[in-house]
């Protein structure tokens, strides 16, 4: 019983660790005209469904590689879920150990 409490301690603890290391939250932040499409797949039937403006932030909830460039799901302002392929934008990425913890929290997104 003694080990089985230790070996979860021990679980625990490096789940936290990796977590502290690893765990990133990103932010977009839009410089130039960014269209928001519905989805990621099939490029050709993709629709935009918004364009974000010059000075827009949004918190980025998953980053998909798609092997030749990323994909930033964001949400918009009326709680839809959109994507962004390409447009005017940079991304800030930091720790999620540095708090506060308001944004989504995201891996491997650079």
């Amino acid at each position: 019983m003694r080990k089985a409490l230790i070996l979860i301690a021990i679980a625990v603890l490096a789940a936290t660790l990796f977590f502290a290391i690893a765990a990133e939250k990103a932010t977009l932040i839009v410089i130039g005209d960014t269209p928001v499409v519905d989805r990621v797949t099939n490029q050709a039937q993709v629709v935009t469904i918004d364009h974000l403006k010059t000075g827009d932030h949004r918190a980025v909830y998953r980053c998909i590689d798609t092997k030749s460039y990323f994909v930033y799901e964001i949400r918009l302002d009326d709680s839809r879920i959109g994507y962004v392929v390409d447009g005017k934008y940079r991304l800030d990425v930091k720790s999620a150990w540095r708090g506060p913890w308001t944004n989504p929290i995201v891996f491997n997104c650079y």
